[in-house]
């Protein structure tokens, strides 16, 4: 098919690699008719993809930043002319004047001469694409929702913490606005979709699609079959770890909401005994957000400080690694805040990890289909909940014994893009209105 008959697709908004490659990839598998771009993807390591990182991709591309626009006299001169000619500029302009502020007159003009110019040059790079995917509704990844023309279709895809966390007044404004002007709403689980639209209104429901985020098949598929014990011989050797310990992985990323602190806490309640036991791995090699540096500080203090042994990992680590992570593990502690299915969680539901989920999660999905996991109702219970699994590890291990098959069924690709190919039917319908 010709490149310019092709529904030309871009992914904005959370740019993290595995995720929209796997999605990227499973459209593309059963859809010939996309062309799929990324805007401003990063890989794992942080770094900006290349080429060489394309996989499923058609192209990746850069937005440009407002801060790297460049303005020259003929740009200042120009927004001159247009804000005397009835921009609201106008009077903000003379008065600062008449106040003999002329530097901040100045910056007036010199920002909104930067606006325009930077709206120009995104809006002409968004002229290439029909539909616009973002992923992840936080406020700042809707900035560029802006510059999309009314003749473009807009899918906004909820991951979970963006619709769960409390942002305040301006976050919930901008991802109602955005919300009012999607043509289509994507949402994993139906218990996410009941607390949207008691969120943000029924008036939405007709927007909304429910499919489930792609999990890497092939990653399960080699969770399952791993040789769990070579994998956990070379993970403590890399760390350090002592192998008749039992490994508990806190959390999977460095967002406090991961509750790093109160995890480690609680754990320290724990009678010596069972303490002298575990081994507790902390995985904060992505997830780091504002103020990141003093909250991975804080959680490397209270690991150095507990009274069992610890290995706070906060550097990349690759995929391979991650295999071995996950097959040392016995116990998973999930009891964030926020979430909704995430890919870490599911993965380890292919090996024999006794998983602890927090009880407010949305998992109805996974007791549907009968995994088998522990919950408490609070952190406050961890330790209680620890001591019983714990003294009961072998009993616990063997009754997940049919978690990785019934997961790998669940979330095999042929299943899960039943609903992705007939969310993108209808996006490519649409988009073919809208040009005409």
């Amino acid at each position: 098919m010709n490149t310019a008959d092709k529904l030309k697709v871009l992914f904005l908004g959370h740019g993290s690699y595995f995720h929209v490659q796997n999605l990227a990839a499973l459209l593309k598998e059963n859809i010939s008719s996309l062309h799929i771009a990324g805007a401003n993807i990063i890989r794992p390591d942080g770094k900006q993809v290349t080429d060489a990182d394309l996989g499923s991709f058609d192209e990746f591309i850069s937005l440009p930043r407002k801060r790297e626009v460049s303005l020259s006299t003929a740009d200042l001169a120009r927004e001159l002319v247009r804000s005397f000619s009835g921009s609201g500029l106008k009077k903000e302009l003379l008065r600062n004047a008449v106040l003999l502020r002329f530097g901040k007159a100045s910056r007036l003009l010199s920002g909104a001469a930067e606006e325009r110019k930077h709206s120009a040059k995104v809006e002409e790079i968004f002229s290439n694409y029909n539909v616009f995917h973002f992923h992840f509704i936080g406020k700042e990844l809707l900035t560029p929702l802006k510059y999309v023309g009314n003749d473009k279709v807009v899918v906004l895809h909820v991951w979970g913490s963006d619709l769960l966390n409390t942002g305040g007044i301006q976050a919930y404004t901008a991802q109602y606005e955005a919300i009012k002007r999607a043509d289509f709403i994507i949402i994993n689980t139906i218990e996410m979709t009941q607390y949207f639209l008691a969120k943000f209104g029924r008036e939405f429901a007709p927007k909304i699609r429910n499919a489930f985020f792609v999990i890497d098949n092939e990653m399960m598929k080699r969770i399952s079959e791993s040789d769990a014990s070579a994998l956990r011989k070379k993970f403590t050797g890399r760390y350090g770890i002592d192998e008749r310990k039992i490994i508990i992985e806190a959390g999977y990323n460095a967002s406090v909401f991961q509750k790093h602190l109160e995890i480690i806490e609680q754990l320290n309640l724990l009678a010596k005994e069972l303490k002298e036991k575990i081994h507790v791995v902390i995985p904060m090699t992505y997830g780091l957000g504002t103020n990141s540096g003093d909250y991975l500080n804080a959680v490397r203090k209270a690991a150095a400080r507990s009274l069992f042994s610890t290995t706070v990992i906060d550097s990349y680590i690759t995929p391979e690694e991650v295999l071995e992570l996950i097959a040392s593990t016995e116990i998973k502690l999930n009891l964030r805040e926020t979430d909704n299915l995430n890919t870490a969680m599911i993965e380890s539901f292919c090996s024999d990890t006794i998983a602890v989920n927090g009880s407010w999660m949305p998992y109805g999905t996974l007791r549907r289909i009968g995994v088998y996991y522990r919950e408490i109702d609070s952190i406050g219970h961890l330790k209680n909940e620890l001591e019983v699994i714990i003294n009961n590890l072998e009993c616990e291990r063997k009754k997940t014994i049919n978690n990785s098959k019934k997961v790998r069924e669940f979330f095999d690709n042929s299943r899960v893009a039943v609903d992705w190919i007939r969310a993108y039917e209808e996006i490519n319908l649409l988009s073919k209105l809208k040009r005409t």
